[in-house]
């Protein structure tokens, strides 16, 4: 497993990023109607999801 050493500010601007990219992503998956592009989104969207909440641990 890779890991990588930021700054705290870092830290805030990385999450502030995903957590605006996932509300992007939620509003492209709901307005997507390619069930096959849905699921890749979907796929995305969890991965997003996993490394925010590896970065808001203390």
């Amino acid at each position: 497993m890779a890991s990588i050493d930021i700054t705290s500010q870092q830290n805030e601007l990385l999450t502030e990023l995903l957590e605006n990219t996932l509300s992007d992503l939620r509003m492209e998956i709901a307005h997507t109607d390619n069930s096959t592009y849905k699921e890749i989104l979907r796929t995305k969207k969890l991965m997003l999801n996993e490394i925010l909440l590896k970065l808001k641990q203390p």
